[in-house]
């Protein structure tokens, strides 16, 4: 592919630039521009004279694994949930990925393998042409404990940059330059070895990650696999008066421990209230039953009572029907029939009347009855409601007495916990006075080799007069 290239490197801040000269070799805008920082503004007003919005494609230039790639990674979460939630996800992924910076995945080795040919139709024209390489790949999740088992394994690089090491080795004083001064440039004896004297007054102080990887106290020493060993978190020490990864760890615990039995107290308290409100409820429920049956009961009363009634008059009424026949026999035996045939026919209408006042008397002592069937019947299922209130009661009030039973408890679980608090602030300010004590010896000490110096001074000068007069 013949490609008619100009190329410009500019300062990713813009500053210190001939825009005069600018303009006159750059007469067209920009196809590409390859973005060494992450940081440069693309907003930047001489920005806007090199590129064209709708044709110019930028490259950001990111190594795999590297701090520039978890921070592209991140930039979208973080405008949508904010720095504060993502500090402790972003730092894990900087310290258990600083090994595997710049390892290409397997899906990239072939495009890299081949000097990027792939790129070579999208770089001729990009406007129709998709990005044929995919996108960067997935940031991890790692815990604390993915950190700390990082940090106790020992990490090598293969920097094969020569120029940048031939650069560090030029700049490296030489042995005899980092002699101490005080001695003229010269070897002190001590114990028959010599040894050099630096004049770096401040050596290179090693961690707790360093010391145990020097201490071969690594995961990937066979002979230490225990975690609880690489981590300083161990049961077996016991000394009470001094802060250490237990306490710290066991302190935590004892937050969280106390934390979700709060939330266990919150949500119990919740369903109590519920189920307070349910019992309520069914209370409610059992006193309109109640009423119900009592008035059921009364009507049921007043409806025996109208049936007693009705019946004493329907017995009154045949006893009256049985007079009304011995009258009417008599009638028949009797020699003054033509007025008592009279009066015949007029009891007899009366006796009609009175049949038919019997027949509407009983159809509705019928329908009395009927009713009063149905009332029986309501009353048996109103009884056997009440039952099953009662029931439903018994089993609330069960309920609510284990609800007490386990917030007592929990209460007491409260009290120990906070009583391990108030010993774990006992023994921080026992490490406070430990450390205040440590600052007045480490002073005491100071003082001491100041006066032993100037007592060997004053010596060494004596000695030399007494020479020089001898």
């Amino acid at each position: 592919m013949n490609l008619n290239l100009n190329i410009h490197l500019l300062p990713c801040n813009f500053e210190d630039i001939n825009e005069k000269e600018i303009e006159l070799n750059i007469k067209n805008k920009m196809n590409f521009i390859f973005l060494f920082e992450l940081e440069t503004d693309l907003t930047h007003p001489f920005m806007n004279k090199l590129v064209d919005q709708s044709f110019t494609k930028f490259f950001k230039l990111v190594p795999i694994n590297s701090v520039e790639h978890i921070q592209s990674y991140y930039e979208q979460q973080i405008s949508s949930k904010g720095i504060g939630e993502l500090l402790k996800p972003i730092t894990a992924a900087i310290v258990c990925l600083r090994d595997r910076v710049g390892q290409l995945p397997s899906n990239l080795k072939p495009a890299y393998t081949n000097n990027l040919l792939y790129l070579r139709d999208y770089l001729a024209n990009p406007l129709y042409v998709k990005w044929p390489l995919p996108d960067l790949p997935h940031i991890g999740n790692f815990t604390s404990r993915d950190v700390e088992r990082s940090l106790l394994t020992e990490v090598k690089f293969n920097f094969d940059n020569e120029e940048i090491l031939r650069e560090e080795e030029e700049n490296r004083p030489s042995v005899h330059e980092s002699l101490n001064t005080n001695f003229g440039g010269k070897t002190q004896m001590i114990g028959h070895i010599i040894q050099p004297r630096f004049s770096k007054k401040n050596p290179t102080v090693k961690n707790y990650y360093d010391n145990k990887r020097l201490e071969k106290n690594y995961l990937m020493n066979p002979l230490n696999k225990e975690y609880k060993y690489l981590s300083g978190i161990s049961s077996e020490l016991n000394q009470h008066d001094v802060l250490t990864h237990t306490l710290v760890h066991h302190f935590s615990n004892s937050i969280k421990k106390t934390t979700r039995l709060n939330e266990e107290v919150n949500s119990f308290n919740k369903v109590s209230n519920v189920r307070i409100k349910d019992f309520e409820v069914v209370i409610v429920a059992y006193e309109k039953l109640s009423r119900d049956l009592s008035e059921t009961q009364q009507s049921h009363f007043n409806v025996n009572k109208k049936i007693e009634e009705r019946n004493q008059q329907i017995e009154k009424i045949k006893h009256e029907n049985t007079e009304y026949h011995d009258f009417i026999d008599k009638l028949s035996v009797s020699s003054t029939i033509d007025n008592e045939i009279k009066d015949y026919i007029v009891k007899d209408m009366e006796k009609y009347d009175i049949l038919e006042e019997i027949n509407r008397l009983e159809q509705k002592l019928e329908g009395v009855n009927n009713e009063n069937k149905y009332m029986t019947e309501e009353i048996d299922r109103a009884e056997k409601a009440i039952v099953e209130s009662h029931t439903q009661i018994d089993k609330h009030k069960i309920n609510n007495q284990s609800l007490q039973k386990l917030v007592q408890k929990i209460k007491d679980d409260n009290s120990s916990i906070e009583a391990e608090e108030a010993e774990l602030r006992t023994l921080n300010e026992k490490l406070k006075d430990l450390e205040e004590k440590h600052y007045e010896l480490h002073a005491k000490i100071k003082e001491t080799l100041i006066n032993l110096s100037e007592i060997g001074h004053r010596s060494r000068h004596t000695n030399y007069h007494s020479r020089n007069k001898s």
